[in-house]
């Protein structure tokens, strides 16, 4: 069965290009890839996760939770995938090193292979942006984070056409490359991504609070395509 695998953290960026890559949101067979990191907010991360899960019939979702030793609990032992009725996997680990202080996208990639050979997927689409990621760094073209660029991209499609054997096809997809923030949103709408399920902002805070660099990026593109964020954060961010 052929269907894709979205790396997807529950962000406005990977569920835009979800739909995008599948015509539509809600458009065939889909397995949402996540990965929690260190200190990340994830509990709020995964509840819109699972927001946008349920909201795309032909889902199923993976999930990858990596706890550091200082926050798991003693004599805690990894935990293998555990199915529930709609194919949902949980697992425990503990990282190999500092999470976060690389670019991850490329361990991410190398997990949405592995699950694609193994699910039947013959595309992995991730919503990395090199315009956005540019943009929200304020840096020149081309000087963004390299798992971020286009060329990154490539060299990976190249690496992967090498090394899988010639019977088996999977390809990573990255319709949102050249996008701005604002044009992701507008696609966003385009293509009824239930934008009102995502999230952006990287604090512990219940609500977004319109300040860290991810909401900040995410209200410029939103004020950009003239289209009201449905997280409402009401105030603008303040001043850099």
């Amino acid at each position: 069965m052929s269907g894709m695998v979205i790396l997807s953290n529950g962000g406005l960026k990977a569920a835009v290009a979800a739909a995008v890559g599948a015509g539509g949101w809600g458009g065939g067979p889909v397995t949402f890839l996540c990965v929690g990191i260190g200190a990340e907010p994830a509990q709020r991360r995964l509840a819109a996760l699972d927001n946008l899960f349920a909201a795309w019939p032909q889902a199923r979702c993976v999930r990858f939770m990596w706890t550091a030793a200082s926050e798991a609990p003693q004599g805690a032992t990894p935990r293998h995938a555990r199915p529930d009725s709609r194919s949902r996997w949980q697992l425990d680990a503990e990282p190999d090193g500092p999470g976060g202080s690389l670019g991850i996208l490329p361990a991410l990639l190398s997990m949405g292979v592995q699950l694609a050979a193994r699910s039947g997927a013959d595309r992995i689409v991730t919503g990395a942006s090199q315009a956005a990621d540019e943009a929200q760094l304020g840096v020149p073209y081309d000087q963004g984070r390299p798992d971020r660029r286009r060329e990154f991209l490539h060299a990976y499609n190249c690496m992967l056409a090498t090394a899988l054997p010639s019977v088996r096809c999977i390809r990573v997809e990255a319709p949102l490359i050249d996008e701005s923030y604002a044009d992701i949103v507008r696609l966003g709408q385009r293509f009824e991504v239930p934008l009102e399920h995502t999230w952006s902002c990287g604090t512990q805070s219940a609500r977004a609070c319109g300040r860290c660099e991810s909401c900040r990026a995410r209200y410029e593109g939103f004020r950009a395509a003239s289209i009201s964020d449905p997280l409402l954060v009401e105030a603008a961010p303040a001043p850099a």
